[in-house]
């Protein structure tokens, strides 16, 4: 059987996508539902063989179509969206039709270059949870800023020099401000969200803790390995790791 080549441009609920042979000729072209059911009734309805090149742009979902299209026994291609856009030939004109069409074109002719790598689940559930533990450090510090912000318009002696890196620090600033009844309630607020996102900083490294106790090859091509022993050291206390030291060695 000829080689097919499938370009798919990239939505939330629906991808429109255009199939080509080895030289070039359109096969069929459509829209696809973004939905495991929906890639395969695409392959399915046009007999696309197993093993088919399928080039996606990078963007929010990329990785989970491509994951998608590789449990469905095609080859996804992620290529770096900035490199479409180069290449494509109207690169300021928006057209989905004529986007997934030159996304094909690209994949068959092998003009693409940055083509990104698919992370494993494993290495993708990592990113995640990191991401959300930067999101909550993020949240205490605008938490901590504000707080000192709103003291600093009111002229609040000596608050603004406090740390608040700390349940202690911010108890004692709660204390302070009893003689300023006004300003209390608001401190407050700011302390009860701080201490939220601070509850789950300790539950995502609980997560990367428990990530840290499996092998560390996976780990290691992120270069977050520093923060999986941190956590690991940390959960320790609660008991022996019989064998994650080893499984990463």
């Amino acid at each position: 059987m000829a080689a097919y080549y499938v370009g798919l441009d990239v939505h939330s609920r629906d991808r429109v996508f255009v199939i080509q042979d080895e030289a070039g000729t359109i096969l069929a072209r459509g829209m696809v539902p973004t939905t495991p059911e929906g890639f395969a009734r695409m392959r399915d309805e046009h007999h696309v063989p197993p093993g088919t090149r399928v080039a996606l742009e990078t963007g929010t979902s990329a990785f989970y179509v491509a994951r998608l299209l590789a449990a469905l026994h095609l080859e996804p291609v992620v290529v770096d969206a900035h490199e479409v856009r180069r290449k494509a030939s109207r690169p300021s004109q928006k057209s989905d039709r004529r986007d997934a069409l030159e996304i094909c074109d690209g994949v068959r002719r092998d003009y693409y270059r940055a083509v990104v790598h698919i992370p494993s689940p494993a290495i993708s559930m990592l990113r995640t949870t990191l991401s959300r533990r930067r999101h909550f450090i993020r949240i205490q510090t605008a938490e901590v800023n504000a707080a000192k912000r709103l003291l600093r318009g009111v002229g609040w002696p000596g608050g603004t020099r406090m740390t608040l890196r700390s349940a202690t620090s911010w108890d004692r600033l709660v204390a302070a401000l009893v003689t300023a009844p006004d300003l209390q309630p608001h401190v407050r607020g700011h302390y009860a969200v701080w201490q939220q996102a601070g509850a789950q900083v300790r539950a995502t490294d609980h997560l990367l803790g428990e990530h840290s106790l499996r092998p560390r090859r996976c780990t290691a091509r992120l270069g977050m390995t520093y923060w999986l022993e941190k956590a690991e050291a940390r959960l320790r206390p609660l008991g022996p790791s019989p064998s994650g030291a080893e499984a990463g060695q």
